[in-house]
């Protein structure tokens, strides 16, 4: 199975109204105790990840469908999946909220893989600077103030793997 690599600009929308929230405390994403000497902790986001059903394996490279309707996809609730990077681990079932420490200095992509109810996916996460999302909108003035945003992020050196508000949808597919 190729891993598919994802930035969360790409796999995660907005919170939507019409899903309920997940049941159960928050997990927290822990720093691994190889990587404590050497990890910044600037803050922490709270995002909730989903898993949704897909016919197959989404091409490699960014995940096509991933600002489709909501009414396209599929969740899959009770999906166990693991993340796990050089400095970072968590272990949830989808849907979860996961309290995420925010780091200084650009960390590693988190390897995520998920399997149960006759599904499954496995890719990575690349990080993002924290406050450098992506503009919807167009014109000088959008460009501008993203260029600010990005610029103050930078300054910052604050990345996250999720912002709170944020649903992280991570497709699941048939396994054989």
């Amino acid at each position: 199975m190729k891993p598919i690599l994802a930035s969360l600009a790409a796999v995660s929308m907005a919170a939507c109204a019409q899903l309920a929230p997940p049941t159960g405390s928050p997990v927290m994403v822990k720093v691994k105790p190889s990587a404590a000497a050497k990890v910044t902790v600037t803050g922490y986001s709270m995002p909730v990840v989903r898993t949704y059903r897909t016919d197959a394996p989404p091409e490699e490279g960014l995940i096509s469908d991933t600002f489709a309707a909501l009414a396209e996809k599929t969740e899959v609730k009770g999906v166990h999946c693991v993340a796990d990077s050089r400095d970072l681990h968590v272990e949830f079932t989808s849907p979860a909220m996961l309290v995420v420490p925010k780091l200084k200095g650009e960390p590693p992509a988190i390897h995520v893989s998920c399997s149960g109810r006759g599904v499954g996916s496995e890719f990575q996460i690349v990080p993002s600077l924290d406050g450098a999302g992506m503009g919807t909108a167009i014109g000088p003035v959008a460009l501008v103030t993203t260029a600010v945003a990005s610029g103050v992020a930078i300054s910052r050196d604050e990345w996250t793997y999720g912002d709170t508000e944020q649903v992280v949808w991570i497709p699941v597919w048939p396994q054989n």
